[in-house]
């Protein structure tokens, strides 16, 4: 229900009125003009870096817990290349079994970081100790960090990712402090402490849901509003980053138009939304610059 007009009318290629203000999203959002819609990939790879770090499936845009059965990441000769994580059917073709973004010559490279990959290998579950820190330890390093395990963990349990944070540093006997997300945790520590821990306290995690972001819509009221960009704010800043309200926007456009239209249509409304707005030209933006330009 977010902006229903807006949506509308900008698939539908019209001008939309905000505050006595029309926006042509000719300027901005053209298939025929290649330079919009070359600024439209960068706001939709702008996301999916964001996305890694909020546990988001950087193509649907939607929780990687949704579909646990299905996280999982890319490879190249059968070994990891990078540390994003996937929903399966967003990547993978189960008919041809290959690659859904495999060129013609055979060729497929990482959305992300544009790395050659060829293959995708699912995430083993939590009760596959050994192999879960193996695929968690994917340079081969023998060593995780703290948000390495916390991500990974909210990955595969539909919970709320601050719980799942105290857990693993209650756990490991470690305080919240500054840095601790880089905090090295050897592996004999995840399998023999970590993971046990986690198992035995499944149903207490899972009754802890995950969040999901609240309804906006062009009438949204200031608390709505507010409500809608502290849950982006999940720091409690006062401030997100550029890259971090962009996935919040593209993110809140997939999900409003997950039937109605495709992919590269999502994003180029979800990039003339945030150009309307002008709240990309700086490197943050305000709870109350927000709900200035929203007003």
């Amino acid at each position: 229900r977010f902006l229903p007009g807006f949506c509308e009318h900008v698939a539908a290629g019209k001008s939309v009125p905000r505050n006595g203000r029309a926006f042509s999203p000719r300027s901005s959002m053209v298939k025929e003009n290649s330079e919009p819609m070359d600024e439209a990939t960068k706001v939709v790879d702008q996301a999916r870096e964001a996305a890694v770090e909020k546990v988001v499936c950087p193509i649907c845009f939607e929780a990687l817990s949704d579909l646990p059965n299905q996280v999982g990441a890319l490879t190249f000769e059968g070994r990891r290349v990078e540390t994003a994580l996937y929903h399966r059917e967003c990547v993978w073709n189960p008919k041809t079994q290959r690659l859904i973004f495999e060129s013609e010559t055979g060729r497929a490279v990482s959305p992300l970081t544009r790395k050659q990959v060829d293959n995708f290998k699912l995430m083993p579950s939590l009760t596959e100790s050994n192999e879960w820190v193996q695929f968690l330890d994917w340079n081969g390093s023998g060593e995780l960090d703290v948000q390495k395990v916390c991500l990974a963990v909210v990955a595969l349990l539909p919970v709320d990712d601050a719980y799942a944070r105290k857990l693993v540093l209650q756990v490991l006997h470690l305080e919240e402090s500054e840095g601790v997300e880089s905090h090295a945790v050897s592996q004999p520590e995840v399998v023999d402490n970590l993971l046990p821990q986690i198992r035995r306290q499944l149903r207490r995690l899972i009754k802890s849901p995950r969040p999901r972001p609240p309804e906006i819509c062009r009438n949204s009221n200031k608390e709505e509003l507010l409500a809608w960009y502290r849950f982006w704010d999940s720091k409690k800043q006062g401030n997100l980053n550029v890259p971090t309200l962009t996935l919040a926007v593209v993110t809140t456009f997939h999900t409003a138009l997950a039937k109605t239209a495709d992919a590269q249509t999502k994003d180029a409304i979800a990039h003339a939304f945030l150009t309307e707005l002008g709240l990309r030209e700086s490197d943050t933006v305000t709870e109350s610059q927000f709900i200035e330009k929203m007003a």
